[in-house]
């Protein structure tokens, strides 16, 4: 299934004009992090293994500071003066 929804985001990424890749390309990955974050939370609720929690709870912060870079991004391409 993962390799199937690889392959249409691909192929999404390929149908778009080269000014909107970024646009696209960006947005596909806020879906993907937003995905892990969760994913990790649920993780790190779930474990019982004290050095897995621990790992994923210091993976996590880098992960939500990417998400932020990426909607930080997602702004500055939605609103050119907006980084300026």
């Amino acid at each position: 299934m993962r390799s199937q929804q690889s392959y249409d985001d691909l192929a999404r990424l390929n149908a778009v004009e080269a000014h909107e890749f970024d646009q696209a390309y960006l947005d596909r990955e806020v879906i993907f992090l937003q995905q892990l974050v969760k994913l990790v939370n649920t993780f790190i609720r779930s474990t019982t293994n004290a050095e897995l929690k621990a790992l994923l709870v210091r993976s996590r912060l880098s992960f939500i500071f990417h998400l932020d870079q990426a909607h930080q991004l997602q702004l500055a391409l939605e609103h050119p003066r907006f980084g300026r």
